[in-house]
Order: C-alpha cells, then structure tokens, then sequence
C-alpha cells in the first residue's frame, strides 16, 4: 500500500487527487494523536477513515487519501481563523500564507472555500525575504514596518484564491464533522487560550518594536524577550485584570 509513494513529488501528489472520480466524504483532525509519529502516515490515515467513518478507501488511494488530508488542512485553518477571531473580538477578512505551503494551488483553493474568505499567497521565501528587509530597516534604508510591507507588496507576485459561496454547506459540513474541540463562537479553554495568546502577543510585541524604530537586531531580540516571559505577562495581567469579564 505504501509501495512508491516515497517517488512522488507535490505536484504529482495533486495530480493523484485531480484523477479520483469518487471522492470519500470523510476528513481527519490533522492534530489526532494518531498522527504523530511520522511513519506509516498513509497506512494511520486510511486506519483513522476507516474507524471514524466506517470508510474503505479502496481504489486510487493515494489521491483519495492526499484529498482527504488537504480538507482536513483547510478546516483546520478555518479553526484556527475562528479561534483567533474569537481571542481578539476582531475580524479576519483575507488569509495571507506565504512560505512553501503556498505553492500547493488545491490546498489553496480548499482553504478559501473551507474558511469562505479570500486567500492571499505571498512569497514562497518569506523567511529570507523578511530577514533581509528587517535588516534593511535597521540600517535606515526602509523607514517603518509600512514601507517594508510595501515593498514586499511591489516586488512580489501575490496570487488570489477567492471563494465560491456555493460551497459553503459542503465545507461546514465537513468543518462539523471533524468533530474540533470548540464549537465556533466558543472560547477555548485556558490551556489552549495561553498557548494561542503567547504566539498573538509575541507578534504583536515585535511588530510594535519594529514599528518604533527597529535598531540592532539583537537589542530587538532583547526587547522582546523583556515584554514575552512570564513574569513581565503576569505584571501585565495584573493591571488588566480589573477590567476583565468573569467569562474572559
């Protein structure tokens, strides 16, 4: 069953799910434990289908089993879209993935109609590119974090994967049925809050340190550091707590 699946490229990978003509109704959570161990995946994934849904996936595996993983990717970034909106009270209007990831247009395609919002691919080398124009920053050639967004902007291609609304009961369906942990418009609880909380506020920390000068990457490094750690945040709950909801 896992016969040559070593020799197949991405690409060919997409080719496999184009070719299935009976796509099994069935999606993984992408985070099971059974998952975890990096052997065998197609074997655990195929196991999972079979015990969760009752499913033999027979014929054309290989696409059935990559569709069934990239769906189980779009509803869980629609989780983890929803679960940051539902943190920050805010809206998310557009996705932006930028990175390798952003190079599989199916994937892309599925989490536009799995999330029902537009999804912007940026630069496939973010990190390089990000690292280089920080640097550019701190030695005065790009002003501020809105200039170096600007320039990212006109210098690379950023294609647009829109949704179609006409799929938006297929994809709840399958949002559903991957049984998540937290019904949407419901607050994780706190474990799950801190771990999501840590990642929203160390972005939110560098972005306001880059914003107000940037310098020496290091002495940034450093900064960042003094506002994400766990007694700076304890202080911090301090003050705020006051302010706080029984619920929050």
């Amino acid at each position: 069953a896992k016969a040559g699946l070593e020799k197949l490229s991405f690409a060919d990978i997409v080719d496999e799910v184009r070719r299935v003509k009976e796509p099994v109704d069935a999606v993984i959570n992408v985070d099971d434990d059974a998952f975890f161990a990096p052997d065998g995946m197609a074997d655990r994934v195929a196991d999972y289908v079979k015990t969760h849904d009752g499913v033999e996936l027979g014929g054309d595996r290989v696409g059935k089993i990559a569709d069934i993983v990239y769906r189980g990717l779009a509803v869980k970034y629609r989780w983890g879209v929803e679960t940051l909106e539902a943190i920050t009270g805010g809206k998310i209007d557009t996705l932006y993935i930028v990175g390798g990831g952003g190079k599989n247009e199916l994937l892309n395609a599925y989490t536009a109609n799995a999330l029902q919002r537009a999804v912007r691919i940026g630069a496939s080398e973010g990190t390089v590119i990000g690292n280089l124009l920080v640097q550019a920053m701190g030695m005065g050639a790009v002003k501020d974090l809105w200039e170096l967004r600007e320039v990212v902007a006109n210098s690379f291609d950023n294609r647009a994967y829109d949704f179609d609304p006409a799929a938006a009961e297929k994809w709840a369906k399958a949002y559903k049925k991957d049984a998540m942990r937290f019904a949407h418009g419901q607050l994780p609880g706190a474990l799950e809050l801190a771990f999501v909380g840590d990642s929203v506020y160390d972005l939110y920390v560098r972005s306001r340190l880059v914003s107000a000068g940037g310098g020496h990457m290091r002495e940034v490094h450093l900064a960042a550091v003094r506002y994400v750690n766990a007694h700076a945040q304890s202080e911090a709950l301090a003050r705020v707590e006051p302010l706080l909801t029984e619920e929050e």
